[in-house]
């Protein structure tokens, strides 16, 4: 007997959670570095925001 297979997720997923995670990386280092917290907010959001574009359209599966 096989160990059970992870389920398959939507590359629209995997990218957003990867943006997500990278933005709020750059959102805590802009605070660490003494950013205002509202302009790191409005940045981070917008890194989110390329960086899902970025990943959803130039990542690929290794797989493929």
């Amino acid at each position: 007997m096989h160990p059970p297979r992870l389920p398959s997720f939507d590359p629209g997923v995997t990218a957003f959670v990867w943006s997500l995670v990278l933005a709020f990386y750059a959102w805590v280092f802009m605070l660490a570095i003494g950013v205002h917290g509202g302009t790191a907010l409005v940045v981070a959001l917008v890194c989110l925001f390329l960086f899902f574009l970025f990943i959803r359209l130039y990542g690929r599966n290794v797989e493929e």
